[in-house]
């Protein structure tokens, strides 16, 4: 069986110890946004709208006269 060693190695480097350093974490920036935001509004809803709308001009237009003998 044959065992392979690595060799010892040396290195000086007159470099910042900075250079080789791990970047710093990156900060996520919190942004509390507070503004309104337009709901969609469906066609099938305005259409329902519509239809309530027409219903309740009908009901306006009919007086209805209850008469007690």
């Amino acid at each position: 069986m044959l065992l392979l060693q690595m060799p010892k190695l040396e290195i000086r480097s007159n470099a910042k110890p900075s250079t080789f350093a791990y970047p710093p974490n990156l900060e996520e920036k919190k942004v509390d946004r507070k503004d309104k935001v337009e709901t969609a509004i469906l066609s099938i809803t305005a259409k329902h709208k519509k239809k309530e709308a027409e219903k309740k001009k009908d009901e306006e237009k009919m007086d209805v006269v209850i008469l007690h003998f």
